[in-house]
């Protein structure tokens, strides 16, 4: 064993056959003789059982095993379980995850400049992909119309149209559509050709369409893109299944939910950038000002033991305080809505001062008011007079 570990600092490998020399029987179907010890063996014949599984439908993950006599584990790996949508809802019915890019595009039989597009071979189901193969033709991608409206798949090849002399450019990630000179083969190229070009005949009354290379020809015949073998590549054209295709497009661009970059409140407009769903571009967009959402207060009469308070509005988004309902007058000091409690009914309502309730200070009382009157009363005559 110490021999083995030397040899892998050195060369970066081990002899497994070391490590496990059980194996040599595994190796020709014989049975490991019974209380055989080796590096990774103590003479047990392992009973294992399954002590975890970890795997998505997106990433591989792992199985373990554990032997309960000896305590001895080993672990494999598990591919990844993949998507699946039984209910067809384009959600996958293990993890959730969208299965689509849920823009609505739907059938049309021409082009137009800046339009985002799919191409659909309905015989099959099938979508164009983004990615070639090694033979230059299109891999394809699932896609399941509902009514009218197609969603994409996010291997789907989406294309913009682009107008030029005679007929389209079609993009897809800033590359150029194109096929070879005599057809068979098709390119994503990084600028545009004379075999870029392509046009939309009609392929019949069903709205289905011939997408022809302008320029590409074989003995004369034009060439076509067609749908063979689960690919998607360019021939010479035949009135027939393979190259009866659907488009489904958007006019513009699809914009999904707004990305917000600066937060927008009740009275300050905010900003954010929306991508298309197709194409990814973005855009720059503002948000208007959200307004107050007013809740009312309704007054509250103040009493000789509590506070009361006048009728006001409060922003249920911001918290601020308004005087009115239309949220015009601001309440700069929450006090100024507090109306004090009530006196008591032993007091003075000039001067506030109190009197016990016995029969003698309600005598006191009442001279303390008739003097409060008749300073009032020489007052009002001296400021007559004078």
């Amino acid at each position: 064993m110490e021999q083995n570990d030397r040899v892998q600092e050195i060369q970066g490998n081990r002899n497994v056959f070391i490590d496990y020399p059980e194996l040599a029987w595994r190796l020709f179907g014989r049975s490991v003789p019974n209380g055989m010890t080796t590096p990774t063996r103590t003479g047990c014949e392992h009973v294992w059982q399954e002590t975890s599984r970890q795997v998505s439908c997106a990433a591989d993950g792992s199985f373990t095993l554990l032997c309960p006599v000896c305590g001895n584990t080993y672990s494999r790996r598990l591919a990844a379980l993949d998507h699946t949508d039984a209910d067809d809802n384009e959600y996958c019915d293990v993890c959730e995850h969208p299965l689509a890019v849920f823009a609505d595009l739907t059938p049309v039989t021409a082009l137009s400049d800046g339009m985002h597009f799919v191409i659909f071979h309905p015989a099959s189901g099938l979508t164009a992909g983004r990615k070639a193969t090694k033979e230059h033709h299109l891999e394809t991608s699932a896609a399941h119309p509902h009514g009218s409206v197609l969603h994409p798949r996010d291997d789907s090849a989406v294309f913009t149209a682009r107008q030029t002399t005679g007929g389209w450019y079609l993009l897809c990630d800033g590359k150029y559509l194109a096929s070879a000179k005599t057809g068979t083969r098709l390119y994503w190229n990084e600028k545009p050709n004379d075999y870029s070009i392509w046009n939309l005949e009609e392929a019949g009354s069903d709205g289905l369409v011939y997408i022809v290379n302008l320029n590409a020809a074989y003995y004369g015949k034009p060439q076509a893109l067609e749908y063979y073998n689960y690919e998607f590549t360019c021939f010479s054209k035949t009135a027939s299944d393979p190259f009866r295709l659907r488009v489904y497009a958007v006019p513009g661009h699809a914009w999904g939910e707004p990305a917000e970059t600066q937060a927008t409140t009740c009275t300050a407009a905010g900003s954010a950038v929306e991508a298309c769903l197709l194409c990814g571009e973005t855009q720059p967009v503002t948000q208007p000002a959200l307004g107050h959402a007013l809740t009312k207060t309704e007054a509250a009469a103040p009493t000789q033991t509590a506070e009361g308070h006048v009728e006001y509005w409060t922003c249920e988004r911001c918290g601020e305080q308004f005087y009115d309902a239309e949220g015009t007058r601001k309440v700069e000091d929450p006090s100024s809505l507090i109306l004090p409690p009530l006196p008591p009914s032993n007091s003075c309502p000039v001067c506030g001062r109190t009197h016990d309730r016995g029969v003698f200070d309600k005598v006191l009382g009442w001279f303390h008011m008739a003097w409060h009157w008749i300073r009032t009363a020489i007052r009002f005559l001296w400021d007559l007079v004078h």
